[in-house]
């Protein structure tokens, strides 16, 4: 079968949308199937005001009290709570302090493969707004909301450090 020559404009207009559709999708969705974080984390949630974690040289030590203010014994209180954060299965386990410390940790904002945490804000422009407060694990061309359990609060996240291998 042949195409007339008048028809090739139109065949052409009606391609290159369709195929720059393809290369942009392949362009997104490439790099997801190929892309995975190999390094876990582990992260702490709860009041950080009674009872906190830091990170120093590489082990997990614990802060008790890290503000003595009178006026924070009214306020309610959330217990600070361990977990271990596993990248292949996007699930987090809780972790007792005395596992927590056999543990040795990188606190790097990037881990050794490239890949952040980042935690999702408030957006909007002129006439539409929104708000994700997720957490994200971003790098190479991956941005992936991560499973955590942080419980009520959304701001109730703090990254201590990635698990060296």
């Amino acid at each position: 079968m042949e195409v007339p020559k008048k028809n090739w404009p139109l065949i052409i207009g009606i391609s290159v949308p369709i195929l720059m559709t393809v290369l942009v999708a392949l362009a997104i969705y490439l790099p997801r199937l190929y892309n995975h974080p190999q390094y876990d984390f582990i992260y702490m949630t709860g009041d950080y005001y009674y009872n906190g974690y830091r990170v120093e040289n590489g082990k997990l030590l614990e802060v008790p009290q890290l503000v003595s203010d009178p006026m924070l014994k009214y306020s309610p209180v959330q217990q600070t709570k361990l977990f271990y954060y596993n990248m292949q299965t996007n699930q987090s386990r809780e972790l007792t302090y005395a596992e927590a410390r056999n543990y040795n940790l990188d606190t790097q904002d990037t881990s050794p493969d490239g890949y952040q945490i980042t935690q999702g804000n408030y957006g909007g422009d002129l006439f539409f707004s929104h708000s994700d407060y997720g957490v994200y694990i971003k790098g190479h061309g991956l941005g992936k909301k991560l499973n955590l359990s942080t419980g009520n609060y959304y701001y109730n996240f703090r990254f201590l450090g990635w698990v060296k291998k």
